[in-house]
């Protein structure tokens, strides 16, 4: 246990096309009560289309699959293992 406070919050309704959507929920942590300390914002998502290996990938795409890029950097590739850039 970390001991952050947390709770999952809803955002509400999106109007797209004419059609009202939920939003997905947040989650939102604190850790301790120190007003001085900075905030910080960890943002990932998961992405929700389908994807076949026929769509183009080299490996079953729900696999994480050792894909070393060079001889100096190590990797690993899968369909959502990531997108928004950071690492695992």
């Amino acid at each position: 246990k970390l001991g952050v406070q947390h709770e999952l919050r809803e955002l509400g309704k999106h109007l797209c096309n004419g059609q009202e959507l939920d939003l997905p929920p947040v989650i939102v942590g604190r850790y301790g009560e120190d007003a001085n300390k900075p905030t910080i914002c960890v943002y990932g998502h998961l992405d929700v289309q389908p994807a076949a290996k026929e769509d183009g990938w080299n490996t079953d795409p729900f696999v994480l699959t050792y894909a070393p890029r060079s001889e100096e950097e190590d990797a690993a590739a899968g369909y959502g293992d990531f997108p928004s850039g950071g690492k695992l």
